[in-house]
């Protein structure tokens, strides 16, 4: 005699709603990375606006620092405070005679200092004669602090510059926070 097997084919409702649950697990699993990794490169993609920004600071500090010049027993920086500093700029030696420094009546100083209340960093060039006022480093205010010291070496100045992105908030992922630290030796020349 023939018999009749059942043959069912097919998934059983229970099978079908944990194979949904392993399913929607999955895709939660994945939006959660993906979300992450968007945070992330979108904290990473600030702090290295940030740390452009402020490199542009340091550099152009750098840049003119290095042009100070004064002798051993007079350095070619004034610092006044640590958010303020005063450097004296050879006016392009004009005063070399018979190669002894005698000074140059363009002589003069350039300064930086820190705007806390504006969270920037002012250049006053007044050592160049053709530039008049101060002068604002960046196009956006984002200096948390500036802090000018005397390094171990002589004429040496240390520049640490804290930036956020938004200086008036506290750090955080949304507003991170750099620090860059430099030093300039500046120069030095005895004509005795």
């Amino acid at each position: 005699m023939l018999s009749i097997k059942n043959i069912s084919s097919g998934f059983t409702l229970t099978e079908l709603i944990i194979s949904i649950l392993l399913l929607g697990l999955v895709i939660l699993a994945a939006t959660s990375v993906e979300i992450s990794s968007r945070r992330f490169f979108h904290s990473t993609e600030e702090q290295v606006a940030v740390q452009d920004e402020a490199k542009i600071a340091m550099n152009h500090m750098l840049k003119f620092m290095s042009q100070g010049i004064g002798s051993l027993d007079s350095p070619a920086y004034t610092l006044h405070h640590d958010d303020l500093i005063d450097i004296r700029i050879d006016g392009w030696l004009t005063g070399v005679t018979d190669g002894q420094y005698t000074g140059a009546p363009n002589d003069g100083t350039i300064s930086y200092f820190f705007d806390s209340a504006q969270y920037r960093i002012v250049f006053d060039p007044n050592a160049d004669p053709t530039v008049t006022g101060d002068e604002e480093i960046l196009t956006q205010p984002i200096i948390q602090s500036v802090d000018f010291s005397v390094g171990s070496a002589p004429n040496q100045i240390v520049i640490e510059v804290i930036a956020r992105e938004d200086p008036s908030q506290a750090a955080s992922a949304d507003n991170p926070q750099i620090t860059l630290n430099s030093s300039a030796v500046l120069s030095a020349m005895s004509c005795n």
